[in-house]
């Protein structure tokens, strides 16, 4: 159905590694795209070459497709990691309710 809403169910552990996964992803995409660049700039002010022109081109070009996934799989990628982190969030906040509840009925 379109607009309707989807629900997931993951463990404790299940959650730790998206915890610790989807953060991770991030900054490798973007510490390689800070490589390409680096690379590629190097080999721009150095190279005179065709092959060392074709590197250095070769290099802008996949921090190019870096850029692109940025804009939407990171993107995508960011939106899930809060939504799990909310929900983590949101349940361990109605824990400490229904403890405190506990607590006072006993």
């Amino acid at each position: 159905l379109a607009g309707a809403d989807v629900s997931i169910t993951l463990t404790d552990g299940e959650c730790r590694e998206i915890d610790t996964a989807i953060p991770d992803l991030i900054g490798l995409v973007n510490d390689t795209l800070q490589a390409l660049d680096g690379l590629s700039d190097n080999l721009d002010a150095r190279s005179v070459t065709t092959e060392g022109m074709a590197t250095a081109s070769t290099l802008r070009l996949l921090g190019r497709a870096l850029r692109a996934a940025d804009e939407i799989e990171i993107s995508a990628l960011q939106m899930i990691d809060r939504k799990v982190r909310s929900a983590i969030s949101a349940r361990r906040e109605a824990e400490k309710q229904s403890d405190l509840h506990k607590e006072e009925l006993a």
